[in-house]
């Protein structure tokens, strides 16, 4: 039955891949994990987004220029981000000079 219709498939990992992030997105949580590890846990929502995207498409209700739109947006925000995380590495990695 579900291999028959793998847009539910796909759904129901996109949801069990954000059920944790649900869970730690408190203070707490976050104290628990330390900002390291909960960061690292917290960007299985780029995978979940990309999953999510495949159900959208798969469920077959919509054509493909409503999917096609909403991966380009994810590429685009992960493009963004990406670049983004590169900047802020190479303003880590120069040293800065002190003016005498």
């Amino acid at each position: 039955m579900f291999l028959q219709r793998p847009f539910i498939i796909t759904g129901v990992i996109s949801f069990l891949m954000m059920v944790p992030l649900a869970i730690t997105s408190t203070r707490k949580w976050i104290g628990r994990l330390g900002g390291n590890r909960w960061q690292m846990l917290h960007r299985l929502i780029y995978f979940s987004a990309a999953i999510g995207i495949l159900h959208y498409y798969l469920r077959g209700k919509v054509e493909i220029g409503r999917a096609a739109t909403s991966a380009g947006l994810l590429l685009i925000l992960l493009a963004f981000r990406a670049w983004h995380a590169l900047q802020q590495r190479r303003s880590q990695s120069t040293p800065q000079l002190k003016a005498v």
